[in-house]
């Protein structure tokens, strides 16, 4: 028997003009499962990520929208040429297995500078049950203190890697920046991640460490 669901990507795109000129971009990407064995739990899901894929385009062709056509009024006053914003939504699956799914999903903002910035957000479910969210504190034994072992594990992560490529002060960057729901699974571990600029500079993008699944740590789900 396949303990997983199916999925497909769903995508919402457009572009918006005012005077005759492109002034915003987007493209919103959201998952749509399907699953004989869990239909209840992805029916939920899909609602839930329709409607959050929704509300983002609801947001980028009002108040976007507003500060796009705004931004090229101004360049256009002042004659140069207007900045086109750009919205993106990716999500990328990491696991489908043991009746459970993870995932995360990356929103793209460019609304002028030198570039635009990405941000991360990630959920954990369990298939059966009516789709129940599974938390940071579930994947570790009872009254474990999973924050403590987690912001160690990262750091000696770091000491071993490069960590010159991390702001100064990392070790107390990681411990100040570390948030519960900053998680997803993969078939090797727990993956935790920090947003843009929490501990490393833009260039390093949105840093991320795996946790290997071990008996005294982090445990993947089981049906």
């Amino acid at each position: 028997m396949v303990l997983k669901a199916d999925c497909t990507t769903k995508t919402i795109r457009q572009t918006m003009h005012f005077k005759n000129l492109e002034v915003l971009t987007y493209k919103i990407s959201y998952p749509l499962f399907s699953s004989s064995i869990f239909f209840k739990g992805v029916q939920k899901l899909n609602n839930y990520y329709r409607e959050n894929a929704f509300l983002f385009e609801k947001y980028c062709r009002t108040a976007l929208y507003r500060m796009a056509c705004e931004s090229a009024t101004e360049a256009i006053k002042n004659g140069y040429a207007p900045i086109k914003f750009e919205a993106q939504q990716s999500f990328t699956l990491t696991y489908n297995e043991n009746c459970a799914i993870s995932l995360y999903f990356d929103r793209y903002m460019f609304t002028g500078g030198a570039h635009g910035m990405t941000e991360r957000v990630s959920d954990t479910f369990e298939l059966g049950g009516g789709a129940k969210r599974i938390e940071l504190a579930d994947l570790f034994p009872d009254n474990f203190s999973y924050k403590a072992y987690i912001t160690d594990a990262v750091v000696k992560q770091i000491l071993l890697a490069d960590s010159g490529t991390y702001f100064d002060g990392y070790e107390q960057n990681v411990k100040e920046c570390f948030n519960k729901n900053y998680f997803y699974l993969t078939d090797s571990g727990l993956s935790v991640y920090f947003q843009q600029y929490d501990i490393a500079p833009y260039s390093s993008g949105i840093p991320a460490f795996v946790l290997p699944y071990e008996k005294n740590g982090p445990m993947p789900p089981k049906c």
